[in-house]
């Protein structure tokens, strides 16, 4: 024979030996089940992994806000180190600029700053001597007013002052006050 003939099916088994044949409908429904199942593991599965994210990112939420919580207390005394950070700056750029100033100057300070002492006389007296950014600051008084002006020239006659300049000066009939800037020779 040339080809093959197309012979139908016959099944010869009785009807309870047979295999059920399922419609497009059962077919339609076991795959609708099996989508369903397989579904329904998934959206579980991902709940599950999900949850167990919220559950650390919940812990570490409450570790950074009891963190921010002890840190909102220290904001005052980090602003308080702080000022006291900056004036420590402060004083020890002062302390830098009268270092330089006594380290730049070849001058005897012991016997300089007795020339301050020394140039006064009994009616003059001297409240505080100060550094400034090349000298000295001296701020006192004098009994008499014109007492000032005798010191003012014993300062300006030393040899080892350059220049002594009059800042302030204020005068009452029986007293003055002074201020004067001392430059040494250098």
């Amino acid at each position: 024979m040339s080809g093959f003939v197309n012979i139908p099916d016959i099944n010869l088994l009785p009807q309870e030996y047979r295999q059920p044949i399922l419609s497009r409908r059962q077919i339609g429904v076991i795959f609708l089940i099996v989508v369903l199942l397989v579904g329904t593991l998934v959206i579980y599965q991902s709940k599950s992994s999900t949850s167990a994210e919220i559950v650390s990112l919940e812990t570490e939420m409450n570790e950074v806000q009891g963190q921010l919580e002890s840190l909102e207390g220290k904001e005052e005394e980090a602003q308080r180190l702080q000022d006291q950070t900056e004036e420590a700056r402060q004083q020890l750029e002062q302390i830098k600029q009268a270092e330089g100033l006594i380290s730049s100057r070849k001058v005897n300070w012991a016997s300089f700053i007795s020339y301050f002492f020394g140039s006064q006389t009994p009616e003059i007296t001297l409240k505080s001597v100060s550094t400034a950014e090349s000298g000295f600051v001296l701020k006192g008084s004098s009994a008499p007013p014109n007492a000032v002006w005798d010191y003012y020239k014993n300062l300006s006659d030393t040899p080892e002052i350059q220049t002594v300049e009059v800042q302030s000066l204020s005068e009452t009939t029986s007293s003055s006050d002074f201020t004067f800037y001392v430059q040494p020779k250098q």
